[in-house]
């Protein structure tokens, strides 16, 4: 049992979300928290271009992130709604999801 779960940038390649939800909810603690980081599937060019940015990366890495984050990744991400609707499937009942950037804080509660 765990006291708190951290899935970072991860969550858009899972097969099965709504099972690692569970899964998530299954291992925590009564009063324990999740929390999920990843991007937004709403996140605009402009948006990853200043994450990038703020990486410093060289000339080819900085052009193959910006390259996967705004073509794959980025199809494979959820939006706000999309994990309002899927923590309210589970027994977390729902989620406070935060907006940051090219990204959200998805905040889940046992």
């Amino acid at each position: 049992m765990f006291d708190f779960i951290v899935c970072r940038a991860a969550f858009k390649n899972f097969a099965d979300p709504l099972g690692a939800l569970r899964e998530m909810h299954r291992v925590l603690k009564p009063g324990g928290e999740a929390l999920v980081i990843d991007m937004d599937r709403h996140a605009s060019n402009a948006a990853i271009d200043r994450e990038m940015d703020g990486m410093k990366l060289g000339p080819i890495n900085a052009f193959i992130n910006r390259t996967l984050l705004k073509t794959m990744l980025r199809k494979r991400a959820y939006a706000k709604a999309d994990f309002q609707r899927m923590a309210a499937a589970t027994r977390f009942g729902g989620a406070e999801v935060g907006e940051r950037s090219m990204g959200l804080d998805v905040w889940l509660r046992k």
